[in-house]
């Protein structure tokens, strides 16, 4: 599981907490442009307004008080509703020592079992 696929999770256990259904897929997980917004940050605050009818700050507030993961160090909410995710540097350099013992296999998988199949 990458560390986007994780912080889907882990964000999707808030949503659960909160008790908002959100599909998984839906959670759009990014990389800010500017590293002191974060190491990731997501706009499901901003994608829930319509649904929940509130204020995005107010969604993003409540999430993020519900996040507890010990790969997560810090969680802040920026205007007008992002929540920015600095993750626990551990984390970090555990993943940069798997992609070193994993070599040229980090990354793949056996989706499809080397079937084929036809896409039009």
């Amino acid at each position: 599981m990458s560390i986007k696929q994780k912080i889907q999770r882990i964000i999707k256990t808030s949503l659960d907490n909160n008790s908002i259904e959100f599909d998984l897929d839906k959670i759009i997980i990014e990389t800010p442009k500017d590293a002191k917004n974060g190491d990731y940050s997501t706009n499901i605050a901003l994608m829930l307004t319509k649904i929940l009818k509130d204020n995005p700050m107010n969604i993003a507030s409540k999430i993020a008080s519900t996040i507890n993961d010990n790969s997560i160090e810090k969680v802040e909410i920026a205007n007008p509703g992002f929540i920015n995710i600095y993750l626990n540097k551990q984390v970090l350099l555990d993943e940069i020592n798997k992609i070193i013992k994993e070599d040229k296999n980090y990354g793949r998988n056996n989706f499809g079992n080397q079937k084929k199949i036809n896409l039009e």
